[in-house]
């Protein structure tokens, strides 16, 4: 039985194989316009979750081209980088791991606060003394050399009242 399961697994993984092959080259993945000023709750969580991407800066792992931000995580682009986080399977992420990369997400929005660092989103949810803090952020062109661009502006949102008592907005 062992034996029969164990040609089973080999078979489907030759077949796999094959067929994935024949997929199209996958391309760079984009960000849109439209997508990062329209969503911008969905690009922050998928930018806390690759946190260590982001924390190098612009134009190693993802660039912006005047419309659209470029991640660079095609096949066509090199599989190595001085700058490059260690790479994890999401089978063996502990929680040690996704702490740092939360850590490492914290440690971003302060470097955009400080403007030592670009993100590629337009708004940044965040918060400060119990408030809801919407910070607007202009992403630099690949041809921008300089962080003056980004915009500080904050829009506060005080905590709702429900029934008399503070709800806080997530």
């Amino acid at each position: 039985m062992l034996k029969r399961k164990v040609m089973i697994d080999v078979t489907q993984d030759s077949t796999i194989s094959r067929q994935a092959k024949r997929l199209p080259h996958r391309k760079n993945t984009i960000f849109t316009n439209k997508l990062l000023s329209g969503k911008s709750s969905v690009v922050q969580s998928h930018l806390a979750r690759i946190a260590d991407f982001i924390i190098p800066g612009d134009r190693i792992w993802w660039h912006y081209d005047g419309e659209n931000v470029v991640f660079h995580d095609s096949i066509d682009e090199p599989n190595f980088r001085l700058e490059r986080p260690p790479l994890s399977n999401y089978r063996s992420t502990s929680l040690k791991k996704i702490i740092n990369v939360n850590r490492i997400w914290e440690s971003c929005i302060s470097s955009v606060k400080l403007q030592k660092l670009v993100v590629p989103t337009l708004r940044l949810k965040t918060r400060e003394n119990g408030k809801l803090v919407f910070l607007d952020i202009q992403i630099r062109s690949a041809t921008v050399k300089s962080v003056e661009n980004i915009s500080t502006e904050k829009v506060i949102i005080p905590p709702k009242k429900h029934n008399g008592k503070q709800v806080i907005q997530v």
